[in-house]
């Protein structure tokens, strides 16, 4: 899927590429950023959702065994956390600075952020 990506996007001009550390957010950039000749800019305010005790986890397992957390989060991810992980609040306030940070920067041009699930969803 990332290689169809930068073929299907390396000739639109890109100026930069911001990425999340995450070894899945870096493999997906990484084809465009080789195809187009520019680096990734690493940003942590990018990564992934902290599921906290969810992390690894299966669905199903989820659903069982942490059932109101779950619903809860389901219904109102803004301020109801997998269980000791982050609000979606929480996401938003930690990528914030990241997009403020491209918006100063990049008044025109084409930037691509590479994150991974909920991260920038709930910053933009």
């Amino acid at each position: 899927m990332a290689q169809a990506f930068a073929e299907a996007y390396r000739t639109i001009p890109w100026t930069d590429v911001y990425v999340s550390h995450m070894k899945r957010a870096i493999a997906t950039a990484r084809p465009l950023c080789d195809a187009v000749g520019l680096p990734m800019q690493m940003r942590d305010g990018l990564r992934e959702i902290g599921y906290g005790a969810w992390e690894d986890r299966e669905l199903d397992y989820v659903r069982e065994h942490y059932e109101q957390d779950f619903i809860c989060w389901q219904t109102d991810p803004a301020w109801n956390p997998p269980t000791d992980g982050e609000t979606a609040i929480q996401i938003a306030a930690r990528a914030l600075p990241v997009i403020t940070e491209i918006e100063s920067r990049y008044k025109d041009g084409n930037v691509l952020v590479v994150s991974i699930k909920h991260d920038t969803h709930h910053s933009l």
